[in-house]
């Protein structure tokens, strides 16, 4: 934060990524800033720059898997970001990677507009009666999770020579 007046630098505050655009609301002491990452937080000036998440957004290429399950909605796509959405607060709740791994397809791969890798673009999702999650990434991999731990990958499947765009569990898990 700059003083107009002077060309000093009052404060700085780090983010944590790069901002793409910032507003101050003086009556408040806030600023709004939306960020690289699509998320747009508001930053508490007056109360030593807490920040806190007011929306969250994939943010690079396409969003392809999605899947319902427990009241929750889960998403997944070009951004190495599988994304868990509470509906009835329209928030974010929970976000994981799609891959640590960077990989290229073995065969063919579907197209993208993302910027990662194969093996971090996901192309479905879908998640079973018993709690776990089939993450299907562009390279023709599946991670296997859990719900309640969805960054922890419980197995990886690399069988698939091609990409897989659709994923679904049997009725019965």
């Amino acid at each position: 934060m700059i003083d107009p007046n002077s060309g000093e630098t009052k404060s700085s505050i780090n983010i944590g990524t790069l901002p793409r655009a910032i507003d101050y609301h003086v009556a408040e002491d806030k600023l709004v800033v939306g960020l690289r990452t699509g998320s747009i937080v508001e930053i508490d000036c007056a109360n030593g720059h807490a920040m806190k998440t007011l929306m969250q957004s994939h943010n690079d290429g396409e969003v392809w898997g999605l899947d319902l399950a427990q009241d929750m909605v889960f998403t997944t796509g070009d951004d190495n970001q599988v994304k868990k959405w509470d509906p009835n607060s329209r928030k974010c709740v929970e976000t994981s990677k799609v891959n640590e791994k960077s990989r290229k397809a073995k065969r063919n791969k579907a197209s993208t507009m993302g910027k990662h890798p194969e093996s971090q673009c996901a192309r479905a999702v879908a998640v079973s009666c018993n709690g776990d999650m089939a993450v299907c990434a562009n390279d023709g991999s599946v991670t296997i999770r859990k719900l309640e731990a969805m960054g922890e990958v419980i197995k990886e499947i690399e069988d698939s020579l091609e990409w897989i765009e659709t994923a679904e569990f049997s009725p019965d898990g």
